[in-house]
């Protein structure tokens, strides 16, 4: 036996509205995401923390012209 679905109040409904906004948002991402994964390349940069870029600029440069030339990136430096 089931029963009958109410009709949701305006509030529930932008609710319900908002809520799949954001699924639909995620799945776009997440679509795009799986597009451009395969250009995704990761480096271990050792004796830094988070300011790569300020603590190893010549490390960044090696790898950012490495990466323009099409050459594979080590995964640790």
């Amino acid at each position: 036996m089931t029963t009958p679905r109410r009709t949701p109040t305006p509030q529930e409904q932008a609710k319900l509205d908002a809520i799949k906004r954001q699924w639909q948002q995620r799945r776009a991402i997440t679509q795009n995401l799986s597009q451009i994964k395969n250009n995704i390349h990761f480096c271990t940069v050792i004796n830094t923390g988070h300011n790569i870029y300020m603590e190893r600029p010549d490390t960044v440069a090696m790898l950012t012209k490495t990466l323009q030339s099409g050459k594979p990136i080590p995964k640790q430096v």
